[in-house]
Order: C-alpha cells, then structure tokens, then sequence
C-alpha cells in the first residue's frame, strides 16, 4: 500500500493510460474535424469575426474555405476540453519517455527507489497544490491547464534526477559494476542538465517581457533542478576518476566533502530565498507596483502646477496646509501634494 503511487506507473498501468489518452486525443481529433465541415458552426464563426472585425468586413469578404477551415479549427481547439486532452497528452508522453529511459538505463527499480520516488511525487503534489492555489491564486482555467504543464514537466525532471542520484549510490558501492553501467546513468544526467539549464534560460529570457514574479519561481525551481543534478555529475566525476585512477588518490574524500557542502549550500540558499520571495517579496511588490500605477494615473488626470500657481495658493496644500514644492492641480484649481503625506 505504500508504493501505490509508483505503482500506479508500473508497465501495466502505463500501457492502460496510454490506450486511453490515445482514445482520448483521436476522439478530440476527430471531433474538431467534423465540427470544422459543419456549415452552421462555420457561418456562426464567419459572423462572430465580422463583429469583431475593425474594418467592418462581412462574414464572406475574402474567406476561401482553407482559412475558414483553419480559423474553425483553431478556434475549436482552443476548446476547455481540447486543452485539458493535450494537456494529458503531454503528460502520457513524459510517462511513456520516463518508462523507455527506466526501460534502457535502470531496468527493475530497487526498492529504496520507488520509496524516494514515492516520497518525491507525493510532496511535489502537495507543494504544488498549496503553491499554485494558495501562493499564486490560480483561477482561470486556461492557467491552470498551463501550470499543469509545466508542473509535468519539471516532476519529469525531478524524478529522473533523483533515480539517477540512488542508481548512482548503488552503483558506486558495488564492485561488480561495470564502466557501461555508469556511462548510461552519466548520460540521462547530462541530457537533464541540459534539459534543466535550457528551461532555466528561457524562463529568465521570458521574465523581462512577461511577469517577473511568476517566472522567477519557475527560473529558481529549474535552477535548483540543474545545481542539484551538477552536484550528482560532480559526484559521479570524482568516482570515475577514482576508478581509473592508477594510484590511490588520497584527496578523495576532501573534494567530496567540499562538493557536497559548497551544492547542498547552493541549493539550500536558493530554496530560503524562494519560499522568501514566496512568503513576502511577491507581495511587497506587488504593493510597490500599485503605489506606481496609482501615480501614473494620476499623471494622466492632473496637470502639475506652475511655480507662479504654486506662490499663488502661498505654497501651501489643500488638504493638510503644508507647505509644496511639487503639486498637481485640480480641475477646480486647488492644488496638493504631487506626493500625499496628508
């Protein structure tokens, strides 16, 4: 009972999720076909884009069937139902590409490994569903098909890493392990390094044109990813090295230390700082940002006095009498403060 969740995606189980999602996405396929040579659901969507239409074009100006066609589909598979099924496709691809590297790389799973897996999946989840509901407030449904999304792809990223991180430990401790054996285990850890690093990058990249605050979680989430899955690399390094080592290397334990400690601080760090940025910095902000939009509005509204009108009302506010050296002026031409402290 306690491995039920890794259970779940044994190979039995995973052929069943994957009958059924490709059931699921031929079915939504087919149905976005048909409602796109449907002729009433065309003229509707033909009428619906001449009302939104600036120019004022009527619903059969220069619409040729393939651009109605594709404007159908696309409309049709923008549908709840359409996202929620490629959501779940995506999904039941990172399964079945977890299962062929399993497959390939680890073969049977030891029984430590499926606990951690386990431990791993169920705090995901439950940080996930605090964080997306309780942090970030998710409510409208497109979101949260796309936090879902990404959630996938980065508990894809997680397991594999620490799969690796116990195949690893297992490894270095027997002595009947071959050189292949380790190469493989490497090899899936550089391809989530990469993996990792690159989703770090673009979420960085995406933070200066969409909001910051959003993707500056996700940045620290796959930053940790890639530190924590450097700190197994530079593990697996110093093992190897050691193994083709033709003499006893006697700093050996030294450079594990200090890789171990310089990593968990690295990791430790960035998770202090993220639950801060949770707990506080998102909403201090958010404060600051209000406070600016409230004066770009007001730039907007008010004019800013003159330094004759401002000596013409004795340099003083309207509403706490005290004395101005910048203000904005009312329509009725009182002035006040350009910033209140009344």
């Amino acid at each position: 009972m306690a491995l039920s969740v890794v259970d779940v995606l044994s190979w039995p189980w995973a052929k069943a999720y994957t009958t059924f999602s490709v059931c699921l996405l031929t079915r939504c396929i087919y149905n976005l076909y048909e409602e796109a040579k449907d002729p009433l659901i065309q003229t509707a969507l033909v009428n619906k884009l001449s009302q939104n239409s600036p120019d004022g074009r009527t619903g059969d100006d220069n619409v040729n069937n393939e651009e109605l066609h594709s404007t159908v589909l696309w409309y049709q598979a923008t549908d709840s139902f359409c996202i929620w099924v490629l959501v779940n496709t995506l999904c039941c691809f990172l399964l079945l590409m977890a299962k062929c590297i399993q497959f390939i790389v680890f073969s049977d799973l030891r029984m430590n490994e499926k606990q951690n897996l386990k431990g791993k999946i169920r705090n995901f989840l439950f940080y996930k569903f605090i964080f997306l509901f309780g942090v970030l407030n998710v409510q409208t449904e497109r979101e949260l098909a796309m936090w879902c999304v990404w959630c996938s792809a980065l508990l894809f990223l997680q397991l594999l890493a620490q799969l690796c991180k116990d195949r690893f430990e297992y490894l270095s401790s027997s002595s009947t392990t071959t050189l292949a054996s380790h190469m493989r285990v490497l090899s899936v850890l550089m391809c989530l390094f990469v993996s990792s690093g690159g989703l770090t990058v673009i979420c960085g990249l995406l933070g200066f044109s969409h909001d910051m605050h959003t993707l500056s979680f996700m940045a620290v989430e796959c930053l940790m990813v890639t530190i924590y899955m450097s700190h197994a690399i530079l593990r697996y390094t110093i093992h190897l090295y050691d193994l083709i080592c033709e003499d006893s290397w006697e700093d050996k334990e030294v450079c594990i230390y200090y890789t171990d400690f310089v990593m968990e601080m690295g990791i430790l760090f960035l998770d202090m700082m993220h639950h801060i940025h949770m707990l506080e910095m998102q909403h201090r902000l958010l404060q600051h940002k209000n406070y600016l939009h409230i004066y770009d509005v007001m730039d907007m509204r008010f004019s800013m006095a003159t330094m004759e009108e401002l000596a013409s009302h004795d340099d003083r506010c309207a509403i706490c009498w005290e004395k101005m050296y910048t203000a904005y002026k009312l329509p009725c031409r009182h002035l006040f403060h350009k910033f209140p402290n009344c």
